[in-house]
């Protein structure tokens, strides 16, 4: 069911090609369709072409890439650029050795998944190529030829052949998160937090140390601006401990942490107390900027929402670092963006997607190409 390179020169030369030459014979040598380098009518400089024919004196019929053909070049004169043959259980062994490096590297030296992966995707494209990962196998030891690296390659369940995935590198690979076990370093982060959040009156202000780490003031805190936040403080953790740690502060999974996820991990309740339940309401949730008259003054200060209470008051961390229980509905005032249609955002995502799948479709774009679009 497959064309030898053979075949498919018969078919085009047909019948126009050499003549003679013998049978086609058998080595262990070359054979026909390999590619290889052999010198053009003696020279000692070696050309690159493939082998035509191997004629029963074992010489060789060659074409040259340059289009030059040549007929009973000597076996001494040839040397082979064929592949070497693919041992698919030393693929295997070397698959779980590589398995086992990469664990290593994240139970002892504190690595996280992503971190291993882009040890390969030197581009930061979001996938990683053949020559990627080829290199990155040869930066951690594992020597492989280009056709074992491709066997390899198969093993990931990648969508793209020849790409592999952030998903399909974790999900091959069967990687496992390191124990949890960060305890000492919650507390040293916890005492430094809430020692920088400290004010002149004496009460943490929790806000204005949130919209620190809030660089883009969306309102809630990701991984990258945490890790800056961190570092401006003079606070180094391991990538594994940082991630443990957002961990602990992520309640709802969502892998943003919130001003409320925020002040519950740094206050580790020493807080208000009282104040009822969390409440619901169509106003103000907690989290939220707000500006409120402080002790019934006149003038709006700007603080966050601690809590909603169930009489539909609020207990307010102001920017200046006081604090204030069961203020008013009516003297608390929103600095909240307007409320996201979820709705709209999904019409808006499928309009994206029509218009991706059309410029595959009739401009002829491949997806990675799609993707560059925006990873400009």
């Amino acid at each position: 069911g497959m064309i030898s390179y053979k075949e498919f020169v018969t078919f085009c030369d047909d019948g126009e090609g050499y003549g003679g030459g013998g049978g086609s014979g058998r080595s262990a040598g070359l054979e026909e369709g390999d590619k290889c380098e052999a010198r053009f009518r003696g020279s000692e400089k070696h050309y690159p072409g493939r082998i035509r024919r191997k004629n029963r004196d074992n010489t060789y019929d060659i074409d040259f890439d340059d289009g030059e053909r040549e007929l009973g070049v000597r076996e001494t004169d040839v040397r082979s650029l064929r592949a070497s043959r693919v041992n698919e259980y030393e693929v295997d062994d070397e698959m779980d050795r590589l398995r086992r490096k990469i664990q290593s590297a994240i139970d002892e030296k504190g690595l996280d998944f992503l971190e291993c992966f882009e040890h390969f995707d030197r581009d930061y494209s979001g996938e990683i190529d053949e020559r990627e990962f080829q290199d990155g196998l040869r930066r951690i030891g594992i020597d492989m030829t280009r056709d074992e690296v491709r066997s390899m390659m198969d093993r990931f369940p990648s969508r793209r052949r020849g790409r592999i995935s952030y998903r399909a590198f974790v999900k091959a690979l069967r990687l496992r998160r390191a124990e949890d076990n960060t305890i000492e370093v919650e507390q040293v982060l916890k005492d430094e937090l809430r020692r920088l959040a400290g004010s002149r009156h004496g009460r943490p202000n929790f806000g204005q140390l949130f919209d620190e780490f809030d660089r883009d003031g969306s309102g809630s805190i990701d991984r990258r601006e945490f890790r800056k936040g961190l570092e401006q403080m003079h606070l180094t953790l391991t990538s594994r401990d940082l991630q443990r740690v957002i961990n602990r502060f992520d309640r709802n999974g969502d892998g943003m942490i919130s001003y409320k996820e925020f002040v519950t991990f740094c206050d580790d309740g020493e807080g208000y107390g009282g104040g009822g339940g969390s409440g619901r309401s169509a106003g103000l949730e907690e989290g939220d900027k707000c500006e409120a008259r402080f002790r019934g003054s006149e003038k709006h200060y700007p603080g966050r929402i601690r809590r909603k209470n169930r009489d539909n008051t609020y207990d307010i961390d102001f920017d200046d670092g006081e604090r204030e229980l069961g203020v008013r509905e009516t003297d608390v005032r929103s600095l909240r963006a307007s409320r996201v249609n979820e709705y709209e955002v999904d019409d808006e995502m499928d309009r994206l997607r029509r218009k991706i799948q059309s410029a595959i479709d009739e401009k002829g774009l491949d997806f990675l190409e799609c993707f560059e679009h925006f990873d400009r």
